[in-house]
């Protein structure tokens, strides 16, 4: 009986012992709380208790639009210690530290990110939340700002960060810390500087054009410009970053915004147009882009130069163009690119003769067929089928039964004696057969419909 009552009263002691010291522990932690509100300027400090042994819960302020919370962490590596929550940021942008569990979401679950073009910042964090609000707001400080939050560490102090919905979540375990709670304040302050840049700014356009114009990363202002062409197309600030946009530093950002902007950036297409060194494909864009804007003299002289020079896609750019928009002028360039070139650009300048739609392009396209090159001859065909006329029937036939092991010549070939076909007065498709009274010489053929032949006979009709 009495090693129970000593038992009991010993219990009794450990055991006021231990709340005394775990109310001692929640009285400072409050009291830090306490401190870091002052010390930052809270207002309408407001600190619930337990009604049974009042202690003190978590202790709520505000800070101009911005709502904080300090309570008792529950859970993970701070249990016990202090859970910051600053909330009223105005929107639900979500941002975490990459971990295998994002890489397993996006992977699995089909989760979407938003990448800022920042690649040092998209590997290190998971974003979510609206495009332009997320783009408007992570500038190059933003980004920097937001690097040391979620390092793991704040001064001193280690400290895990979220931003969950448009709110932080800062854990803190003050096993590892201690003294007046001046630590906390640190923190406090550092989330405040933060999150009052992060609160929704009332012209997200000016924001996303602010960017594009002033961001130290390419990727990051072409983002910003794209998202505000496509979010905020009749806004005044959209005008304003394309224009600035036509002088940026990056080739891609010019000829975007360039394209974007209209015939008013027709200065900065053709100094991209015009260039002899440089990225060939943005030279080969500005010249697609300007299309017929672009006289053909000017077009000739930039080809002339493109061949000189060998930049082939600046030329094949050049042979499209001329073949849409030089017209009559144009036929001799092109036949001259078809009978001295050996590779893809005669392809390209046998495309384009085509699409002069002109007669006079038919002859260096029939003398194609006969070159010992199946691409060139394939596509001579192909473009004798948009111009052709009769006289160019008998190539296409020659050329058909000359290379019938060829399948893709040898299709193309008829589809083109098919097609000038359509276009004779008179002619039904499969009613058209060659004569021998004359190379090319038409007839209607009484053979069955679908036929197509080839007679040596003089008197055929």
């Amino acid at each position: 009986m009495i090693e129970l009552l000593i038992f009991t009263t010993v219990a009794l002691v450990a055991g006021s012992g231990g709340y005394l010291l775990l109310l001692s522990r929640v009285r400072n932690q409050a009291a830090a709380w306490r401190h870091a509100a002052s010390k930052c300027g809270l207002t309408g400090l407001r600190q619930p208790s337990t009604a049974v042994l009042d202690w003190p819960t978590r202790l709520e302020g505000r800070k101009g639009d911005l709502r904080i919370r300090f309570e008792r962490s529950t859970g993970g590596e701070s249990k016990g210690g202090t859970r910051l929550i600053v909330a009223g940021l105005g929107h639900v942008v979500t941002l975490r530290r990459e971990t295998g569990g994002t890489h397993l979401r996006k992977r699995f679950l089909g989760e979407r990110e938003i990448a800022i073009g920042d690649e040092g910042f998209d590997d290190f964090f998971f974003v979510q939340g609206s495009p332009a609000v997320i783009r408007a707001l992570l500038d190059t400080d933003m980004r920097s700002a937001l690097r040391y939050l979620f390092s793991g560490r704040i001064g001193s102090v280690p400290a895990t960060v979220a931003l969950e919905g448009g709110a932080f979540y800062v854990d803190i375990s003050e096993t590892l810390v201690g003294g007046d709670g001046e630590w906390l304040s640190n923190i406090l302050d550092n989330v405040f500087r933060v999150a009052e840049r992060l609160v929704l700014p009332v012209d997200i356009a000016r924001r996303l054009a602010e960017n594009a114009r002033n961001d130290r990363l390419v990727d990051v202002r072409l983002r910003n410009l794209l998202t505000l062409i496509e979010e905020y197309p009749g806004h005044a600030a959209v005008g304003d970053a394309l224009r600035a946009a036509c002088h940026d530093a990056s080739d891609e950002i010019r000829i975007r915004a360039a394209i974007a902007i209209g015939g008013e950036s027709n200065e900065t297409l053709l100094e991209m147009a015009s260039r002899e060194s440089g990225d060939e494909a943005y030279t080969a864009r500005a010249i697609e882009a300007l299309g017929q804007d672009l006289p053909p003299q000017r077009v000739q002289a930039i080809l002339d130069s493109a061949l000189r020079g060998r930049r082939r896609q600046t030329a094949r750019a050049c042979l499209e163009i001329l073949g849409r928009h030089g017209g009559a002028e144009a036929v001799e360039s092109l036949t001259r690119v078809v009978r001295v070139d050996k590779e893809e650009l005669a392809v390209a300048a046998a495309q384009a003769l085509g699409a002069t739609g002109l007669v006079a392009a038919q002859w260096p396209l029939i003398e194609a067929l006969r070159r010992d090159h199946p691409d060139l001859q394939a596509a001579a065909a192909r473009a004798l089928g948009l111009l052709g006329t009769a006289e160019a029937v008998l190539p296409l036939r020659e050329a058909a039964e000359r290379f019938q092991r060829d399948r893709a010549l040898s299709s193309a070939s008829r589809q083109a004696i098919a097609e000038i076909q359509s276009r004779l007065a008179g002619a039904s498709p499969g009613q058209l057969s060659l004569t021998g009274g004359g190379a090319g010489r038409l007839a209607l053929a009484g053979n069955e419909s679908g036929q197509l032949s080839l007679t040596d006979d003089p008197e055929a009709p």
